[in-house]
Parts: structure tokens; sequence; C-alpha cells
């Protein structure tokens, strides 16, 4: 979280240091850059520097654009507030991240040091930038110096919230949970009203999985200040981890609102929306993405996905080639081959289909919906053995908590695959799961029979009449299942009438598939025979 947050994080250090004359109007400008409005807070600085020109201006927007990979703008600005005010170090503080960013750590520190002799060691503010400023550059961060000099700001200014939030980030980054926690701590002692410190110390609680914890702080993050918006943000997350999608995409919505529509923004409010299955929306605002980013892979990944959901085919797969080309076959995720497949195979390309997702069971065998698409999409292709297979497979997946359920559906795939000694298994454990449920005794019975095709054994006549007991127990599953009645009566009448010669019994159990099955031909015939034969 602390590095999509880099940007507010570093541009906030002009806190303490206006000048009387412009407090208002500097603070208005810092307002915008905590609430990641960068484009207007540039337009603000760069409007503030036509009007009045001030060195703390020029940094300020030298800061922004070092930020955002700008480094020239950067290093003019910085340039020219040194111009303008010589005796003013956070300017000279700038060329030194402008360092850092282009890997000159000698000549980052050289200037650094120069700020701080300019400053006689006695600013605070300058010590924080340099923390700030090594905290900047992604690839080669220092979070231990910046530390270092985060303790001689704060120990120069002991009442300074915005100090210990930058310490704990510092410590966040090195995984020091305690220690950051403790900043972002003292920070809220100093400071009851800090936002910003109870979105700290709740990403210290998500990162321990206290989400409750976490929530409790975000939700009074936007008591305290509900124009904080990244607070907006961060509940959003949290409630995007914890499943609660249509929530977590309002809370999301209203950052976005009340930040910037910048590519990241854009695509992390496209990830809630897909979530919370509003396809269309979603691969609007991945749209606009690729108008300005037209080699963004993860804007064509998920806008890929999102076509596959609602059934365009042929753009999704055109969206996720594009995806596959652009970017490192390294990253990719076992989503990808799924969805690849599937927009092949509502291309009816079945071959290619099947191909991208073996693959992506291949690498993640663990994945339980991947299985029962591929278990369904078997069975609904009549490859009923293999629709068995992955359904087994799913089964093993669940372990302990595979219901009757599964193994009624594992063991119809193995008796329309002519599989019945497999199907048999499946339908005991269905039995043994869930005694007083009809259907598993219904195909036990019809595989016995098949064992047995004579009859003679009787094998099949305990299950049928098993599941005539437990299907008239509830009306209203007789009353559905009449035609698997007359089946079951049927059966154990032509045992009765062949096997056992108990002529009553067999009349008796014939006219009960009649009441099932009126027009039931076998019954009538039956029936006849039985009545010929006495007279």
């Amino acid at each position: 979280m602390l590095n999509s947050q880099k940007t507010f994080l570093s541009l906030a250090i002009a806190f303490g240091l206006q000048l009387p004359i412009f407090a208002q109007t500097m603070q208005d400008g810092i307002i915008l850059l905590d609430n990641e409005k960068y484009n207007q807070a540039k337009s603000f600085f760069q409007s503030l520097i036509k009007t009045k020109p001030s060195a703390e201006a020029y940094y300020n927007l030298g800061d922004i654009y070092a930020t955002i990979d700008n480094l020239d703008s950067a290093s003019i600005n910085f340039k020219s507030g040194l111009a303008l005010d010589s005796k003013f170090p956070l300017n000279t503080v700038g060329l030194g991240k402008v360092a850092l960013l282009k890997n000159d750590s000698l000549e980052a520190k050289k200037l650094f040091s120069s700020a701080l002799e300019a400053a006689k060691g006695k600013k605070p503010d300058v010590y924080y930038a340099i923390g700030k400023a090594y905290m900047e550059p992604e690839v080669n961060k220092n979070a231990k110096k910046a530390i270092e000099v985060y303790t001689k700001a704060i120990e120069l200014n002991k009442t300074s919230a915005e100090y210990l939030i930058a310490r704990g980030d510092a410590y966040f980054s090195l995984l020091d949970g305690s220690k950051s926690a403790t900043d972002y701590d003292n920070a809220i002692r100093l400071d009851p009203k800090s936002a910003k410190a109870k979105i700290r110390l709740g990403y210290v609680y998500v990162r321990s999985k206290a989400y409750q914890e976490a929530l409790k702080l975000y939700n009074e993050a936007i008591t305290i200040n509900p124009a904080y918006f990244p607070a907006y943000r961060e509940r959003g997350e949290l409630l995007l981890k914890a499943g609660q999608y249509e929530k977590g995409r309002e809370d999301y919505k209203k950052y976005l609102d009340g930040s910037e529509r910048n590519p990241t923004n854009l695509y992390r409010y496209a990830r809630f929306l897909f979530f919370s299955k509003k396809y269309e929306e979603c691969a609007e605002q991945l749209n606009q993405i690729i108008q300005t980013q037209s080699k963004n892979a993860i804007a064509y990944r998920l806008l890929g996905y999102s076509l596959v959901e609602t059934k365009k085919f042929t753009e999704g797969n055109e969206k996720l080639s594009t995806f596959f080309t652009l970017s490192d076959s390294s990253r990719h995720l076992t989503s990808d081959y799924e969805y690849f497949g599937k927009s092949y195979l509502g291309l009816l390309n079945d071959s290619l289909g099947v191909k991208y997702v073996k693959l992506a069971l291949k690498k993640d065998s663990t994945n339980k919906d991947l299985r029962n698409f591929m278990a369904t999409y078997y069975y609904d292709k009549k490859n009923f053995v293999e629709s068995a297979m992955q359904y087994e497979a799913l089964a093993i997946l669940k372990a302990s908590t595979a219901s009757a359920n599964d193994y009624l559906t594992i063991g119809r795939a193995y008796y329309f695959g002519k599989d019945y000694v497999k199907a048999d298994t499946n339908f005991s454990k269905v039995i043994q799961l869930a005694p007083n449920s009809p259907y598993g005794y219904l195909f036990k019975a019809r595989c016995q029979a098949l064992f047995d095709k004579d009859s003679k054994l009787g094998l099949s006549l305990p299950h049928y009449e098993k599941f005539i007991s437990t299907t008239e127990a509830d009306p209203k599953i007789a009353e559905k299942s009449k035609k698997d009645l007359a089946t079951a009566y049927l059966n154990i009448a032509f045992y009765y009438w062949q096997i056992k010669n108990d002529k009553p019994k067999a009349k008796e159990l014939y006219n009960k598939v009649l009441v099932n099955d009126a027009e039931n031909k076998l019954a009538k015939d039956a029936l006849k025979d039985i009545d010929t034969v006495k007279k």
C-alpha cells in the first residue's frame, strides 16, 4: 500500500515550511497533494509562481515533477528556486533527490550535506525532506538512511506528527511492524485529528491480518476528515479483500471523485467494477486507460476478462492476445490462461480452448472453480468419463467438505460414461453421507440392476425400495419424482412376478406404477398378462 502512496507522502513535506504571508495559500496546494490531485496541484503551484514567485513554491512544483519522474522539469524548478533565494535549502535537497533518482548517490550526498550546512543543522524540515528523498526511488530506496535523518528531524521538532508518520513509513517498508506502529501511535497522540496517521496504523493491522481493527481505524479516519479521500481508497481495498465488492466499489468511487482520474486510479477502480460484476463499466474504464497507454499490459488483461464475461469472445480474445504479447510470461496468472481458453471455447475453437484451460489447471491444480468449469464443459460435451475425473478431483480438493451432492454428480457422470463400478462406488458414498436423500438409492439401484441383468439375484430391489420410502416420506418430492417412482415400482413388480412368482404382490406393485404414470404401457401389459394367466 505504501508504494501506491509514495507521491502524496513525498509531496507533503511543505508542512511546517510555509512563510507566514503565504500560509493559507500554500496550504491549499498541500491539501490538493494530500488528496493526490497532482495535476491540479501542479497547475496550482505554476499559477502561484506566476502571481507571487517564491523559493518554496518552486520547491513544491519541482518536487511534484521529481515524483512523477519528469526530472528535467524538476531540476529547472529547483534551480529557479535557488536563483530566487539561495538561502532556502530545500531546493538543494530537491536537486539531491533528482541525483538519487538518477542513481547518483555520491552527488546526492554532496547536495544533502550542502543543504544541511546552509541550514546549520538546525532546521528539522531539511532533515525531513532528505528522508523523503531517500524513500523516493523505487529501486534504490534507502529506508535505513531515511530513518536516520527522520530521527534527527524528530529530535529537533518533537511536536510534528508528520515526521513520526514518515519515519513509521520507513520502518513499515523494512517490515518492522512494531516500530512503525509505535511511530503512528505517537503521531495520533500528537495529533488526534490526523486521518493520515490512522490510515497508516491501519496498514500495520492489515499486514498482520487484523482486518477488523484496520477497518475501525479507517472508519475513524473518515469520521475525522471526510475530505481526506485516500481513506476511502484504503477502506475500499480492505472491503475488496473481504469480498464486499459493491461496498468497496462505492468507497473507491468516492476516492476517484475526490482525487484524480489517472491511469493507476482508473485501473484500480476497474478492479472493483470487475469483482462487482459490472463488466461493461469496467471495460469503459479500461478503454480510457488504453487510449493514453497503448502498451499497458494489465489494462488489456482485465479488459479481456471483462469482454469474455460479457460473451464478447472475439474482442476478448484479441485483447488477451495483446496482453500476452506485451507481458512477461513469468508474470502470467492462472486466470490469464483460463480466460484465454474461455475466449477460444466461446469462439467454438475447442482444441485451443481446452489447451489453455488445461494450462491454467497445470499452473494451479487446486483451483476449484476451474475444475468445476472443466467438469461441466466435458459433461455438456457428453465426455462423461473425463467429466467424472474432473468432478472427482474437485471432491478431493474439497476433502472433508465434499458433500453427498458432489458424489452424486461424480456418480452420474461415471454412470452416463458407462463406468458402472465407479458410479456404484460413488452412489454408496451418497447414501452414507445423506441416508435420507432418495437419489443415491435410485442410482445405486440402477447400477445394481446392470450387474444383475436378469434380476435373478434381486440386487437392485432393496435400493429401489429405499428410494420409494425416502421419496414418499416427502409429498413435495414424491410429486416431482413420479416418473422415477414409476420406474422403481416397475422394477420391483417385475422381480415379484418373474422371479418370485408372487402375482398378487406383482399386481399390487404394477398398480402403484400406474398411480405415478397412468399411461405406462409396460405396467398395463403386465397386468393384462397376470389376469390372463389367472383365468
